[in-house]
């Protein structure tokens, strides 16, 4: 065998290996430490109205947050705040007042240091990082006597502050995105067409 064909070879072996260990690693069993989870929410309000929506977690950072909220308390506030109001990325971001974390969630829509602001907290009774597979979930923290402890929603303008206790909720993970599935298939490709050329150069190589 050439020097030239022994290095193509041992390149194919090299990159097959590399294809094998990078596919085990999108196919092991969802981890939200791993992975960017979505993650559903169903709560309502101790006074009446439900906060509902998604978010997604990679066991660090919070992103694409899409929660709607019908809290009766928090009924008054104005435009572009009334009821129904729904959290996204373009209008509301995370908190660095307080940091979120895998027991805490918080956003405020615009800037909770400008009036008028509209507020979610989120505190979960088990870290989101400890949710590893589809359909794993925990539960929203509630505390009606003492809503900043807990999970509640607040708003405020100027002269008026209005909180909103969340009475209970679950927080259940839905999915993995859909484009680790795609890497996961290409990558897998990628390693049959790798295997398929090998064997062509061992077919030329012995005629």
């Amino acid at each position: 065998m050439s020097n030239q064909s022994f290095f193509k070879n041992k390149l194919a072996v090299g990159v097959m290996t590399l294809g094998l260990a990078t596919t085990a690693s999108l196919l092991a069993p969802n981890s939200a430490e791993a992975v960017n989870l979505k993650f559903n929410v169903n709560g309502t309000y101790a006074a009446g109205g439900a906060i509902t929506g998604s978010f997604f977690y990679d066991g660090t950072n919070y992103s694409n947050w899409n929660l709607t909220s019908t809290s009766t308390t928090l009924a008054p506030a104005t435009a572009p705040l009334a009821n129904p109001f729904t959290y996204t990325t373009t209008n509301a971001e995370i908190n660095t007042v307080i940091p979120s974390s895998g027991t805490k969630f918080y956003i405020s829509s615009p800037d909770s240091t400008a009036f008028p602001y509209r507020d979610l907290v989120f505190v979960f009774n088990n870290s989101l990082n400890t949710l590893l597979n589809v359909g794993d979930s925990t539960t929203l923290v509630a505390n009606n006597r003492n809503p900043l402890a807990a999970s509640y929603e607040q708003y405020g303008s100027n002269g008026q502050t209005l909180t909103a206790a969340i009475a209970g909720g679950t927080v259940t993970v839905a999915a993995v995105p859909e484009p680790l599935t795609i890497l996961g298939t290409l990558v897998a490709g990628g390693i049959g067409v790798g295997m398929k050329r090998k064997k062509q150069q061992l077919q030329k190589e012995t005629v």
